[in-house]
């Protein structure tokens, strides 16, 4: 047994993932691994041989992300992988169960300060034990591979919702998040053209928003992927842009409509300098690859002003609303409507656009 410390051990697994990156031989091919490295130290993390190695196996279990590869055991892991296991499971039941539910945060079209679309998020309120984040359970369903199975469902209820807008006169899109492993999956492209079809939704009334990261991970599945779906003409957005790696030279090759910059570089504007620079060279940049600007994370009128005076087509934020449930979004879209035609002393058309 070797008698390293804990700094070593990370050491020793650090050149041990470093030598796998490259992938490993096999009949005269590379083949690909994704290594887990977890580490249990004795005695501080257990003294029996049975009781490290169930740690460190735990502990490896218990990776934050896909970049996280050694991860060191701590105090209540195993409490956190029986939790995660049980969501997981739980969760399964739930998208077949249809236990879940969306929420829509509207988007303004600064043009016209009308509400042009919105973007779906689930939510899921478990019956044991209460509401579940998505930050929590959405990774989980990542790392598992179900990922998929919860997109789909995501997308099933958010193109029925648009289609009952429509049905309603709200001439408005929805927007679902894809993610990496959604962007691999061969089937997905097929897969929204039929649930489209079935609703009678045209398909420029859905955005696929993705991010940086997720095209990264594999550039050319990905990138295969979107071109189906424009195709089918769908709209594609890249998410939380200003976060991840992706270089000027793949931005130029996807197939995409949309740029929308993260929500931490908008919270502070006006007054932040850095990052009004940041978002004005951002908008340049979407608007001389051809791509619509998109805004996350306005919660007060200067920034929205100021988004409108330098050339960004959308914003969405806590100013113009939170993200509610279908029946509050419908009472909400015609309570702004009726606000903004008494603001302009006119009635409401009945080929209304939904405004603030």
């Amino acid at each position: 047994a070797l008698d390293l410390s804990a700094d070593a051990c990370t050491r020793v697994a650090s050149r041990i993932v470093g030598s796998l990156q490259f992938g490993v031989p096999l009949h005269g091919m590379d083949l690909a691994v994704q290594p887990t490295v977890g580490i249990a130290c004795y005695p501080t993390d257990g003294e029996a041989s049975d009781q490290l190695l169930l740690r460190a196996t735990i502990a490896a279990a218990n990776r934050g992300s896909r970049s996280d590869a050694i991860r060191r055991y701590r105090v209540g892991d195993e409490e956190r992988r029986v939790r995660q296991t049980r969501i997981l499971s739980d969760l399964r039941s739930a998208v077949r169960a249809d236990a879940l539910s969306l929420v829509f945060q509207p988007k303004l079209c600064l043009a016209t300060r009308r509400v042009c679309g919105a973007e779906a998020l689930v939510r899921w309120q478990h019956p044991e034990l209460g509401e579940i984040s998505p930050a929590e359970f959405v990774p989980i369903a990542e790392q598992s591979g179900n990922i998929s199975l919860l997109t789909r469902w995501v997308l099933d209820r958010a193109i029925r919702a648009c289609r009952a807008w429509q049905a309603e006169g709200w001439d408005i899109d929805v927007s679902v998040n894809l993610s990496a492993q959604d962007l691999c999956d061969p089937g997905m492209p097929a897969a929204v053209d039929a649930m489209l079809r079935e609703t009678a939704l045209a398909p420029s009334r859905l955005i696929l928003e993705i991010t940086e990261e997720a095209v990264v991970q594999d550039a050319g599945q990905a990138i295969d992927c979107l071109r189906q779906l424009r195709a089918n003409g769908i709209r594609v957005a890249i998410d939380d842009f200003g976060t991840g790696y992706s270089s000027l030279s793949q931005m130029r090759d996807l197939p995409v409509d949309e740029l929308k910059i993260d929500r931490s570089f908008v919270m502070r504007l006006p007054l932040s300098r850095d990052d009004a620079a940041i978002v004005r060279t951002t908008i340049d940049l979407a608007h001389s690859l051809g791509l619509e600007f998109v805004a996350e994370g306005v919660e007060n009128e200067a920034s929205l002003d100021w988004l409108a005076q330098h050339g960004a087509e959308r914003a969405q934020g806590f100013l113009i609303s939170r993200p509610v449930n279908e029946t509050e979004f419908l009472v909400w879209l015609s309570r702004a409507s009726q606000q903004r035609a008494s603001a302009e002393h006119r009635p409401v058309n009945r080929q209304r656009a939904a405004e603030v």
